[in-house]
């Protein structure tokens, strides 16, 4: 019978986390550097200084549960609790590290699967009334997640118009096609097809660190039911005819 063997083609039965992990990282490719960078970051900050001891094929269920429990209390007794997301993305860089030991026969099945988090609560959106906003007014009372009504946003955008902003098409575009920030932040002059009136998200942009990032995911947004909310084609070209009025200036 075969011993189970590492990355790099050697013995795995006496493979501790740590080497894993540091061979697992180093073979990773074609993985976006936002992704390569989270894994490290976690294996570095969390898993190998409370795992990188144990084998990798003795590692148990309640093992990984053990350690996210201590994560967990760890963290809190400081002040600085670990949130869910982040709990959340350790187990999946653990998950997808162990799932190639499983494939290499150094586990039977992978331990960090039946990990259990804390449930991830969301804040429930209200809509932004004229007493919310007077409470808001009167002593900073306010939801974690106000949303405006239609009203509002056709009177912010009317401001924005009248005052000449020059992220008003940008605003607009939010508005009435639901683009995403990291979307919209990553549009170009070339995405914009003022005679068919359409526009294309082909990226998005977004902050790792101290770094932008952009990543490539097309969507033409011209047809009804092209992204969900309350956008058509009527929208794209309602914000492509304002378009039309500003002069590209994207290098």
């Amino acid at each position: 019978m075969s011993k189970p063997a590492t990355l790099d083609g050697t013995s795995g039965s006496a493979t501790t986390v740590a080497q894993w992990l540091r061979l697992w990282l180093e073979s990773r490719e074609n993985l976006a550097p936002s992704t390569m960078r989270s894994y490290a970051m976690h294996a570095r900050r969390h898993l190998i200084p409370n795992l990188g001891r144990e084998r990798v094929t003795e590692l148990t269920p309640a093992r990984v549960q053990a350690m996210f429990t201590s994560l967990i209390r760890t963290h809190a007794a400081t002040g600085r609790p670990l949130s869910v997301a982040t709990l959340q993305r350790i187990q999946a860089t653990l998950r997808v590290a162990l799932n190639a030991a499983v494939r290499r026969g150094l586990l039977a099945s992978n331990p960090a699967r039946f990990v259990e988090l804390p449930s991830r609560s969301k804040p429930h959106p209200v809509v932004w009334t004229a007493t919310r906003i007077a409470l808001w007014q009167a002593g900073g009372i306010r939801s974690a997640v106000a949303v405006w009504t239609a009203a509002q946003t056709a009177e912010f955008l009317a401001w924005l118009r009248r005052s000449e902003h020059p992220l008003y098409v940008l605003f607009h575009l939010v508005a009435l096609l639901g683009l995403r920030r990291g979307e919209v932040a990553g549009l170009q002059w070339a995405d914009v097809d003022l005679r068919a009136r359409t526009v294309t998200v082909a990226r998005q942009v977004r902050q790792v660190g101290k770094h932008l990032e952009a990543r490539g995911a097309e969507k033409r947004l011209q047809q009804p039911g092209d992204r969900p909310g309350p956008h058509d084609s009527r929208a794209a070209a309602g914000s492509t005819d304002r378009m039309a009025g500003h002069p590209p200036r994207q290098q």
